[in-house]
């Protein structure tokens, strides 16, 4: 079945309430509904519809086709109307759709709207999903509850308070139980991203209708604050419980009514909305109300207020607006520390300012959450009085709470980097022991900070037991309120070190797991009495790591994956405890594009244009080549040596080093790179030569052939890293040096990245400082890119309609061989503009001052090869331009270059690439090329591209001289039947009848030594003399159908890449390279 046209969630087709009803449904859907934000109130007809970039105008006459009949006289309804009558009752009727519950109001009599989405769905049946689950149903949203059917008491409860909010308001109101209109047509909506939607189009219901908007809508975009009520007769028992985002919201328009408690997998509901927790305002209160033992309470989170002088709490108002609009960072890193609340150690006065200094460095190091345990009020005292966590961070407790609350062993307390409003969870166990959560909206992330019973605990329970119990509550918290792609993480003492026996009832049971098996690496041992003088008071001595940071399996907490770890204060500890630190970043397949927009780039992708597109000096660009061959085939290697595991393991897929050369060329030298690696090295080379044996026991078919000599410590760190040789060929070999992110050159590469002047580390070999730099930094600068990608939406859209502009126009490649522009070198391109302009700069002004500085950028230092070999900088940007202008016909890129430059260029390209002359067959040209470019008003632009096989040079040959030989054939039979049908509508209509003539404009081969694969692209320019603009869109049509079926054709050697069909003014004629016969 064809799979028909695609759907666009940013359109639909709506009927639209008079605004002067608004108000009626706003009081209910201003607080209970969350599309509110996006969408205005509406009935769906179709949801989704066309794709945004569909013409409206031919749309909005398919849509008046197919609904006119049911305005027109039949015999059930003999007099024609050009309107609906609409009455919608205001009690509104619950319903499960998709994920949630909704609360509607429904159409008194909805047949006449049955009617209409029927006529719609029989013209648009792929544009909509609103009967997929039976006959359709009208509706207007008005509320919505999250529904889960494991807690099918709590959602029936939040279901009731939303009815019993609706019944307070409407009974508070003296109005009639039905709101009506009459309708004359349907409004297409339309918004960009996650905007809220526009009023794109207004569709009258018949011809004989009025087009002109009747409201006034269209153009304008919906702005829910324009429409927000006056909720002072709000019921007062009500629970605000927000759904999920307005997009799935209307994800599923299908109606059922509720019978029983429908699918849901979480609430996701803001701890800090409602009444689900006490809210205890004083820390006496929490002292001593037995009701707190055992169970959830919500305490206040503070910040510095310089203004007052003091730490002031956080509102909701503030909590509400981050939640609303989250800011999530590209990395965020976790600290949890033990410090150790001994008071009867005599050193302990000396110990706190150690404490503080190894947290401040921290701190500058970037850290974002800081978890402490056995925190006393004497150490809260002194931390907040210090002047960079004032600035810097919000803090769960000041010295007031501390003071009234924690037990003489310190308690747990967490900073969060800021000032970012957070909620705060405590939850106080038997004993001396509690733990809490914060929930923090703006990074979406849900952490807790747990303490929890040592092994050695003599009050004669089993320790195991009450850990597990310890844990049920913080389990139970995080299912219920944290969304599946926020980041998940309980960080703290444990007093358990890891172990698959324990951990299936500790975290197994609630989704987590430890995080170091994600990094799969070992426990580090942040309790060591072997070597940390101050845990040599415990019975255990030998080390073990009990301070964990465990996270939510499947996805790796969420949104976010773990990349690193590493102590904390292991030089002079002032601690019995090591402090651990686990860097996180964001999980690539958490960045959601539309199914327009292309993904983020891969790292080995980002290589792949280092290796080809590096813009220093090579001394021989053969061996270049040759090199970044090798490099692309052991990249690949590595790279797949680690597709099992489930995340990620490389920072870059591989460095090279000393591919940089000023000297004399030596093509016998081993080819030099680094591997940094997310774990041991060790065990990233025990993946390698598991590959290795399994691609030579089972011949597996590899993109080239890449075997492994053997393995070396690394000359530069013995200890820490490991040289793997591998043979890419008879003459060429790649060293990799395999090295943890932890040893001496991650470290000096990452303050390089953050200090690129600084000269305070020495580098163990005098080439390596400048290869980091010019490798490391780009592969870090474009995943910045990609995530900033993501959350910028006036970037995001600017980069989708420039993506598909530069798409069009054959500027952009995703082949590392071609002479395109790159995604990457697009991406930066754009986003540099937008860093020199205000950051809420709009997706229109960035496009302006991008094509205003299009015809100026070094295009030549970034992502612009000829024939494969990089162009070295220069500071005459013209010659990219115009070797550009030149490869890609039909674009105007060098419209500000001075014709003598333009002509220098223009022959040496031609000749380098050696334009083999086409056999005189392919083409009837008369008058040569100018007579022909100036002889017709318009063209019809012909490209098709192959990809060629190196080892097919013969089928590429036939390929140029036989298959574009039947094409030319094939075209003339075409012109044949266009100019029989041209002239038989001249005869019946007096039209004037296109006159066509063809030239072969371009055939271009793209070649280099030691190349993969190479292209072949073909440019055929048709002139057409018409005043008819009807018959050239004709005529264009009828060649693209052609041209798409050619192209199409099974070719020996070759794979079709890409073809375009397209009409032009003679004025875009001029970046055209004629080919003589």
């Amino acid at each position: 079945m064809h799979p028909g046209p695609s759907r666009a969630w940013n359109t639909a087709l709506c009927l639209i309430p008079p605004p002067s009803l608004w108000p009626t449904f706003q009081r209910l859907r201003h607080t209970l509904d969350p599309a509110n934000a996006k969408w205005p109130p509406h009935i769906n007809l179709l949801y989704p519809f066309t794709a945004a970039d569909a013409d409206l105008t031919h749309t909005a006459h398919l849509i008046q086709s197919a609904i006119a009949p049911l305005f027109s006289p039949s015999e059930s309804t003999p007099s024609s109307s050009n309107a609906i009558r609409i009455q919608l009752r205001t009690r509104p009727t619950p319903y499960i759709r998709g994920k949630s519950a909704k609360v509607s109001a429904e159409p008194l009599d909805p047949a006449p709207l049955v009617r209409l989405h029927d006529a719609l769905h029989a013209v648009f049946p792929h544009f909509t999903r609103t009967n997929r689950y039976g006959p359709f149903s009208a509706h207007l949203n008005v509320a919505l509850a999250p529904w889960n059917p494991g807690q099918p008491k709590q959602t029936q409860a939040y279901l009731d308070q939303i009815l019993a909010a609706v019944k307070s308001l409407l009974d508070s109101d003296d109005h009639n139980s039905l709101v009506e209109w009459e309708a004359f047509g349907l409004y297409v909506l339309l918004r960009e991203d996650d905007s809220p939607f526009s009023f794109a189009a207004y569709v009258p219901f018949t011809a004989a209708g009025d087009w002109q908007d009747p409201y006034g809508l269209v153009g304008s975009t919906w702005n829910s604050d324009l429409y927000a009520p006056d909720f002072s007769c709000m019921h007062q028992n009500f629970i605000g419980v927000p759904g999920e985002t307005s997009d799935a919201v209307e994800d599923d328009s299908d109606a059922m009514a509720v019978d029983g408690p429908p699918p849901y997998k979480s609430d996701s509901v803001p701890i800090w909305q409602g009444e689900l927790y006490p809210f205890i305002s004083s820390p006496d209160q929490l002292a001593i109300d037995p009701a707190c033992d055992e169970a959830w309470v919500r305490l206040p989170s503070f910040h510095f207020d310089s203004n007052v002088g003091d730490w002031v709490p956080a509102t909701n108002s503030q909590l509400d607006a981050t939640y609303a609009h989250p800011d999530i960072p590209a990395s965020l890193s976790l600290l949890t520390y033990n410090i150790f609340s001994d008071g009867q150690n005599p050193n302990t006065p000396n110990r706190l300012p150690l404490i503080v200094a190894e947290l401040e460095r921290q701190h500058l190091g970037g850290v974002f959450i800081i978890n402490l345990q056995e925190c006393t009020p004497e150490f809260l005292a002194i931390l907040l009085a210090t002047p960079w966590v004032r600035k810097h961070y919000s803090v769960t407790h000041t010295l007031e709470w501390a003071t009234a609350m924690f037990p003489h062993v310190g308690s747990p307390v967490t900073l969060v980097r800021g000032p970012t409003p957070f909620a705060h969870m405590h939850v106080r166990y038997s004993g001396a022991k509690s733990s809490l959560c914060v929930q923090i909206p703006s990074w979406k992330a849900m952490v807790a900070n747990v303490h929890l019973t040592s092994s050695h605990s003599s009050n004669g329970a089993d320790p195991a037991s009450r850990r597990c119990a310890q844990m049920e509550p913080i389990g139970r918290l995080m299912k219920q309120h944290a969304p599946e792609d926020w980041l998940v993480a309980i960080a703290g003492d444990f007093n358990t070190p890891s172990s698959e026996e324990e951990d299936s009832s500790l975290l197994g049971r609630h989704g987590l797991v430890d995080s170091v098996q994600l990094l799969g690496g070992k426990c580090l041992p942040t309790f060591n009495p072997a070597r940390n003088p101050l845990a040599g008071y415990s019975p255990c001595k030998v080390p073990v790591g009990i301070d964990r940071v465990v996270v939510r399996a499947g996805s790796g907490g969420g949104a976010w994956v773990p990349v690193n770890q590493g102590l904390v204060g292991t030089e002079n500890p002032a601690s019995d405890h090591y402090g651990l630190l686990v860097s996180f970043m964001s999980h690539p397949q958490s960045m959601r594009f539309s199914p327009t927009q292309p993904p983020p780039i891969p790292d080995e992708r980002l290589h792949q244009l280092l290796c080809h597109n590096s813009p220093h000096e090579f001394d021989s660009r053969d061996q270049l080549c040759v090199r970044a061959a090798s490099l692309d085939s052991v990249s690949a290697f590595c790279i797949r040596s680690l597709s099992h595991l489930p995340y990620a393991r490389h920072i870059a897929a591989l460095i090279p080093i000393d591919l940089v050369r000023y000297g004399p060329a030596r093509p016998r030298d081993s080819t030099q790179a680094v591997w940094f690696v997310d774990m041991e090295p060790k065990a990233a080379l025990g993946h390698l030569l598991h590959l290795n044996a399994t691609a030579a026991s089972s011949s597996m078919q590899l993109d080239h052939p890449v075997r492994i000599l053997g393995h070396s410590p690394c000359p530069w760190s013995p200890s820490a890293a490991i040289t793997v040789h591998f043979q890419t060929s008879p003459s060429d070999r790649v060293n990799v040096h395999i090295m943890d992110p932890g040893v001496q050159i991650h470290t000096l590469a990452h303050d390089l990245l953050l200090n690129p002047d600084s000269r305070a580390h020495q580098w163990p070999v005098a080439t390596l400082k400048r290869s980091v730099m010019s490798a490391v930094h780009p592969v870090r600068e474009a995943n910045d890119l990609a995530a900033h990608l993501n959350r910028n939406p006036s970037i995001r859209l600017a980069y989708r309609i420039l993506r598909h502009w530069a798409e069009t126009n054959g500027i952009v490649s995703s082949s590392p061989t071609s002479v395109h522009l790159t995604p990457t070198a697009l991406l930066i391109l754009l986003v540099r503009t937008a860093a020199a302009m205000l950051p809420d700069t709009c997706a229109a002004s960035l496009l302006r001052a991008f094509f205003d500085d299009y015809a100026t950028f070094p295009f030549a230092s970034l992502a612009i090869a000829i024939n494969r070999y990089p162009t070295t900088r220069t500071s005459n940007s013209s010659t990219a331009m115009v070797v550009e202008s030149v490869c890609r016909p039909g674009v105007n890129m060098a419209a500000n270059v001075c014709a003598s430059s333009r002509d220098a260029f223009v022959d040496a390209v031609r000749r380098q690439r050696a334009l083999d002359q086409v056999p005189g067959m392919l083409a009837d040209a008369q008058g040569g090329w100018q007579r022909f470019s100036h002889a017709f008003p318009e063209f019809v632009i012909v490209s098709i591209g192959w990809y060629v096989m190196e080892e097919e040079e013969k089928a590429a040959a036939r390929l140029r001289s036989l298959h574009l030989q039947d094409m030319v054939n094939l075209l003339g039979v075409s012109w044949a039947k266009v100019m029989a049908a041209a002239e038989k509508a001249a005869a019946e209509q007096e039209a004037h009848v296109a006159r066509l003539q063809m030239w072969p404009a371009a055939c271009v081969e793209a070649r280099g030594g030691a190349v993969a694969h190479q292209v072949c692209e073909v440019h055929y320019a048709i002139g057409v003399r018409s005043r008819d603009q009807a018959t050239v869109s004709t005529i264009t049509a009828k060649v693209a159908g052609l041209v798409h079926s050619v192209a199409g054709g099974n070719v020996a050697g070759a794979v079709t890449w890409w073809n375009r069909v397209r009409s032009v003014l003679r004025e875009d004629m001029v970046n055209l390279v004629p080919l003589t016969g």
